[in-house]
């Protein structure tokens, strides 16, 4: 059970690099559709952005107190 967990926070940095990229790919289409935010589909693509970046965030501060 140790070393499963062990495993997960040693592939924790691997995942919020990925997250991360990820995140910035959503927002730059965001912004890239700027134009389509008149449309529903518009305000759930920041609304998925501004969930991943809230989760960026919080996993970044788990990390931080982790060390």
């Amino acid at each position: 059970m140790a070393r499963i967990i062990a495993f997960f926070i040693n592939m924790l940095p691997g995942v919020f690099l990925v997250s991360f990229i990820i995140s910035i790919i959503i927002l730059a289409r965001v912004i890239f559709n700027i134009k389509s935010l008149i449309i529903i589909d518009g305000s759930k693509k920041i609304f998925i952005a501004i969930v991943v970046l809230v989760i960026i965030i919080i996993v970044s501060f788990i990390q931080l107190l982790s060390y």
